[in-house]
């Protein structure tokens, strides 16, 4: 029989937070299966709430990372078409 034990999970931290979840312990180290149809992988549960924490700090600062590139890209942008140097005629 397989084990069933509380997991954290950390996937969707930037829309829905982490949260605790019953899941079954899988052949892999790997996977956890909640249901036949609720699946994750490592690096996306956790076996302890700090560990989930610390993945969402990491996943927060890739965000920002992200966001700061696309509003460089934004700013450019903006530019060019406030000095007209973006058009084609």
């Amino acid at each position: 029989m397989k084990e069933t034990k509380t997991y954290w999970i950390s996937k969707f931290c930037l829309t829905r937070g982490i949260y605790p979840v019953q899941a079954e312990t899988t052949s892999t180290d790997k996977l956890i299966a909640v249901s036949p149809r609720e699946k994750y992988l490592k690096p996306h549960w956790h076996d302890t709430k700090q560990e989930a924490y610390e993945q969402a700090l990491k996943i927060i600062s890739l965000k920002r990372k992200s966001l700061a590139r696309q509003i460089k890209k934004l700013d450019e942008l903006e530019s060019e078409f406030i000095n007209g140097t973006n058009t084609e005629d």
